[in-house]
């Protein structure tokens, strides 16, 4: 399989819609490399990500967002909406059903332009410098080394560090250490929604808990809760591809005695659990809140994360109604993770 990573240059301003934007239209994987969020970090006492002072000086002054679309013999592969700044026509019973890869193809010239007018669109509400795009081929043998340009040691949660599997790295005392190879499966827990969904879970998981982690990708919180005590854990995807590089991380990591990695739906499942992580998008979460209550132990707390700030009351909503209370909620950077118990 070949990969078309697009490159978009933009303000540090517009950074955070523009990632959504390449979420919305189906990019696999999205890696920002935002100096102004990274100073900031550096400044406060934040010490939720670990970023050398070194790195963060070598960055232009602008964002650099790296988008991956899949790319097949008939086109890139993207989930086709009606037009720039759609961002409610999403067909969510795609993506659940076909996993990262959506139906619609385009010529790359095509989905260039496409980008551009996206770009465009959002210029109208943000300043958008130096707005460029650029794009190159990236083939399945070079991913990983291709991946490891920016991935880097990440202090995910209290107790938890993911250090790249090439890097050598020390963590404090009493922390512990997943390793990861995150593969074309993505998921290097620098996304904020997968921090915020680890933080919930180092704060409230009891040790010796079952745990369910839906839609695990490269397998970091089914690695995480098993290191921090969890009794057993399974880890369900509905990518074959995603499944197979998270039991290659659950294996590096020694924790296979624990973990259960399966190709999936929550539909799928019979078990019962104590804890259930869910980093998904909002949409694909409303979807299947009825169902998650027939997996949920008696005391057991439900984790969702991937919720936008626009698509909170949304998800609230629809989880209050099949009976859901509100345990907790946290948000960083307009994501938000909310706890539920029922």
């Amino acid at each position: 399989m070949q990969w078309i990573e697009f490159t978009i240059k933009t303000s540090s301003d517009a950074a955070e819609v523009v990632a959504e934007r390449l979420a919305q239209l189906g990019a696999a994987g999205i890696a920002t490399e935002d100096p102004q969020e990274m100073a900031t970090f550096l400044a406060s006492d934040d010490d939720t990500a670990h970023i050398d002072p070194s790195y963060v000086e070598d960055l232009p002054d602008y964002a650099r967002i790296r988008a991956y679309f899949a790319y097949f013999s008939e086109g890139v592969a993207w989930q086709m909406l009606d037009g720039p700044g759609v961002f409610s026509d999403i067909d969510t019973e795609a993506v659940y059903a076909d996993g990262r890869f959506p139906k619609g193809r385009s010529s790359i010239a095509d989905f260039h332009e496409r980008l551009g007018e996206e770009l465009a669109y959002i210029g109208r509400f943000l300043s958008i410098e130096p707005a460029e795009i650029t794009y190159e081929e990236v083939d399945e043998l070079a991913w990983r080394d291709k991946w490891k340009e920016f991935y880097r040691p990440l202090h995910l949660s209290k107790r938890l560090f993911v250090v790249p599997s090439w890097e050598e790295f020390r963590v404090p005392a009493g922390a512990k250490m997943i390793s990861l190879d995150p593969g074309s499966a993505f998921g290097t827990g620098s996304h904020e929604t997968t921090q915020v969904c680890a933080e919930a879970m180092d704060a409230f998981m009891t040790p010796g808990a079952t745990v369910l982690d839906l839609g695990t990708g490269s397998g970091i919180l089914a690695i995480g809760a098993a290191m921090l005590g969890a009794r057993s854990v399974k880890a369900i995807d509905i990518s074959e591809h995603a499944v197979g590089v998270c039991r290659e991380n659950v294996a590096k990591n020694g924790v296979a005695d624990k973990i259960t990695c399966e190709v999936g739906e929550l539909r799928d499942d019979t078990g019962t659990y104590d804890l259930i992580t869910a980093n998904l998008i909002a949409e694909i979460l409303v979807k299947l809140a009825p169902e998650f209550a027939a997996h949920l132990n008696k005391l057991g707390l439900l984790i969702c994360s991937g919720i936008v700030t626009s698509k909170k009351d949304m998800v609230l909503k629809a989880f209050r109604k099949e009976g859901f209370k509100l345990f907790h909620e946290e948000e960083k950077n307009d994501w938000h993770v909310v706890v539920f118990s029922h």
